[in-house]
């Protein structure tokens, strides 16, 4: 697949203008889910313009990404590279809304009902969805879809199954309907469900092909135009779209530019429009430093970036196999550094959750404990009598594999922090699809893995800890690991569940299968004539369907 438009080293090409349209808004959806995650109720798409900020239709909006997918196949890949691209070509029966990421609204579903006791959902699905190929949207497209997610048939990769765990089963009621029965109440649930990767495939297609890899065709605003691997990604107005009068653009064109001065460039003169790198933490701290110093006439805005930077030791690997190694690493790591390192600053201290949540530990108390405190004498003489204990008096080599232009930077200040214990770091950079690729086959000893959440809510991190989860970059399967997560899971009551999130916390800082170092604050830029552009968590609902361009 090329495209027949050529992205050179000056980046020279014409933007089409934009015709001035009204547009109507969006229809309403009504929402009435139980437990404790928050859910907005009646929340629209988007909110109707005022007439004097009417969107115009037409245009292409130019935007980025600093690496390439490994393939279409949203609900098999791992890593935010293949959503961030295809997520405007795609619905789920629910999505997250950009401009609250705690509110779930309806997408391909117009309307839900819950049982009383909170274990089954009712889906009204809108009527005259149609397929990007024509076809039309039925039932058990909706329902193949979620059981290749949370029963995956053989050879299927689903990295989201541990986010469905809970469902027992999907039914079609009749031609409009679908029943999801759960084994278990979920508090997180709709939520889950309304992640980005959670999208409805056609069945007739994927059982043809036995998988999407090299298909795109969803219901989503946009389509399919042309990809050329390296170099740019484009899709189209969906002219066949089920929201009345969306999406406004006429198209979307991902340029794919690994350099960071390169992308800079290309934002300074305006022939890139929206500059957000990489769909997880967004512009780096350089970059956001000479927006707001060189070109005070753009945008630079803040979103929940969810984005975090991981150290995995994979603990079936020697030499990670023993805790006390696994330890004497987060007891090395000077996470403080790490912050002033590789963010510049822009970046907060934090454990397992999202730093700074109602789940999470304090900062103030999480600054006390082993690992975080300040200064690192202490941590470090108790790092190298663990590797002693562990047999490892003179130290150890091994291998530590970083994703270039993402974590290359985290494997150097590891390498460097753990020389002080005496631990040699080799380190492996591979490009984005061949990282992907190697890290859900647990073959490195240990990873500089960066993590995009999906929401703050403890059940995201089952996938990544639970023995079962789908996504465990670690080899982690620890009984009391498991239960901790499905007692918090299923809890009622916020001030019991909390409880048990921070034993669940305690637990994980204890075993320490991954070293959490911080969590970044997410930033984009754009020029003001990008209109009506909410940034969502990397994973959610970033479909541009609301976005404009005023001239």
């Amino acid at each position: 697949m090329k495209t027949s438009l050529a992205l050179n080293s000056l980046f020279v090409f014409t933007l089409l203008v934009p015709t001035a349209c009204a547009g109507g808004a969006a229809p309403s959806t009504s929402v009435s889910p139980p437990g404790q995650t928050p859910v907005t109720k009646g929340a629209a798409p988007s909110p109707t313009p005022k007439a004097a900020d009417a969107p115009r239709y037409g245009g292409i909006l130019n935007t980025t990404l600093n690496a390439d997918m490994p393939s279409f196949d949203v609900q098999q890949e791992t890593g935010l590279l293949t959503q961030a691209m295809v997520q405007s070509n795609y619905s789920g029966l629910v999505q997250s809304k950009p401009s609250q990421i705690d509110a779930v609204i309806g997408d391909l579903a117009e309307r839900w009902d819950v049982s009383p006791d909170g274990t089954s959902y009712a889906f009204r699905l809108r009527k005259g969805v149609r397929f990007h190929d024509a076809s039309p949207l039925t039932t058990e497209d909706v329902k193949y879809s979620l059981e290749r997610i949370y029963d995956p048939p053989r050879g299927v990769l689903s990295p989201r199954k541990g986010t469905l765990a809970s469902i027992k089963g999907v039914e079609a009621t009749d031609q409009d309907s679908i029943k999801i029965s759960l084994k278990y109440v979920q508090s997180s649930f709709l939520p889950m469900l309304a992640v980005g990767q959670i999208v409805v495939y056609p069945k007739k297609i994927v059982e043809a092909k036995g998988n999407m890899k090299k298909d795109i065709v969803g219901t989503g605003p946009f389509m399919f135009k042309d990809y050329s691997p390296g170099t740019i990604f484009e899709v189209k107005k969906n002219p066949n779209y089920f929201i009345k009068d969306r999406p406004y653009l006429d198209g979307i064109r991902f340029y794919l530019i690994k350099d960071p001065s390169t992308m800079l460039a290309a934002f300074r003169t305006g022939q890139v429009r929206l500059m957000d790198p990489s769909w997880s933490g967004g512009l780096l701290p350089g970059q956001v430093q000479t927006i707001r110093k060189e070109m005070p006439q753009a945008v630079v805005s803040k979103y929940p970036a969810f984005s975090t930077r991981w150290l995995n030791m994979v603990v079936t690997l020697p030499p990670f196999t023993d805790v006390r190694v696994r330890k004497a690493v987060s007891l090395a790591v000077d996470r403080q550094a790490a912050v002033k390192i590789l963010e510049s600053g822009e970046a907060d201290v934090g454990g397992p959750l999202v730093a700074g949540s109602d789940w999470a530990i304090p900062e103030a108390e999480l600054l006390k404990m082993p690992g975080y405190r300040q200064p690192k004498d202490a941590d470090l003489a108790e790092a190298r009598r663990l590797l002693a204990e562990a047999g490892f008096p003179s130290g150890l080599r091994t291998r530590i594999l970083a994703r270039a232009k993402y974590t290359d930077d985290l494997a150097v200040l590891a390498k460097e922090q753990l020389a002080r214990i005496g631990i040699d770091l080799e380190i492996d950079v591979q490009e984005s699809a061949t990282f992907l690729e190697q890290i859900d086959k647990l073959r490195n000893p240990m990873v500089a893995q960066p993590v995009g959440l999906r929401m703050s809510d403890p059940d995201e991190l089952i996938r990544y800890f639970v023995t079962k989860g789908g996504s465990s970059w670690t080899g982690l399967s620890d009984p009391e690991v498991d239960a901790l997560f499905e007692r918090q899971s299923r809890a009622l009551d916020v001030a019991e569940r909390k409880k048990i999130v921070r034993e669940l916390e305690l637990k994980l800082l204890d075993i320490t299968p991954s070293v959490v170092l911080l969590w970044r604050r997410g930033n984009i830029g754009h020029w003001p004539e990008v209109k009506n552009y909410f940034r969502g968590n990397a994973f959610n609902n970033n479909k541009f369907q609301d976005v404009w361009l005023a001239k």
